[in-house]
C-alpha cells in the first residue's frame, strides 16, 4: 500500500508512528484548554481490537470517546489549532459524523496566536497517524492518506491468467 505523508513542519519530543493503521473504531482523549494531553487509537485488525500505546499523560480535566462504526463508517478528516507550534485543539470527522472540537474550543481576544490547520481525504483513503509527544502532552499531528492505486495492463493480464489458468 503506498501512502501520502502530511503534516505539521516540526515534530519535537517522542515521535510515534500509526502508519498502516486505518481501520479505526476508537479515539480516547483527555484534554484541557490549550492542551490534548493525551490520545489513544483502537483499530480493527481482522476480527481483533488492537489499543495503541496512550501518547501523552492521560491527567487532562477532560476526557472523551470517540467511537467509529468501521466499516461503515470511516474517519475522512482531522483539523485543529496549533499555539506556538503545540497542538491545542483537535477535531475528527467521518463520513456520518463530527466528533469535537477538543481542547481549545473558543476564540480568545488573541485569537492571531492560533493556527488552524485541517487534513481532508477521501472516505476509504485514511492510512495512519503520526504525532509526537513533548513534555507528556500532545505537540504535533500528521496523517498518512492511502495513494490511489493505479493498475497497469501487464498488472491486469497476470490477474486474468491466474482467474483463467
Amino acid at each position: 500500500m503506498e501512502v501520502f505523508k502530511t503534516g505539521p513542519t516540526e515534530m519535537k519530543g517522542e515521535i510515534w508512528d500509526e502508519k498502516g493503521r486505518f481501520e479505526l473504531v476508537e479515539i480516547l482523549i483527555t484534554h484541557q484548554q490549550d492542551f490534548i494531553n493525551s490520545i489513544r487509537f483502537t483499530y480493527r485488525i481482522d476480527e481483533d481490537a488492537y489499543h495503541s500505546k496512550t501518547y501523552g499523560k492521560p491527567n487532562g480535566l477532560k476526557f472523551n470517546m470517540v467511537e467509529i462504526g468501521y466499516p461503515n463508517e470511516v474517519l475522512t478528516s482531522v483539523s485543529g489549532k496549533y499555539k506556538d507550534g503545540r497542538l491545542v485543539s483537535i477535531a475528527f470527522e467521518t463520513n456520518k459524523k463530527k466528533f469535537g472540537p477538543f481542547g481549545r474550543t473558543g476564540c480568545s481576544s488573541n485569537s492571531s496566536l492560533y493556527e488552524d490547520f485541517r487534513y481532508e481525504f477521501t472516505a476509504g483513503r485514511f492510512g495512519g497517524f503520526h504525532e509526537s509527544v513533548d513534555d507528556g502532552s500532545m505537540y504535533a499531528i500528521g496523517v498518512y492518506v492511502k495513494s490511489y492505486e493505479v493498475y497497469t495492463l501487464d498488472d491486469f493480464c497476470e490477474d486474468l491468467q491466474m482467474i483463467f489458468w
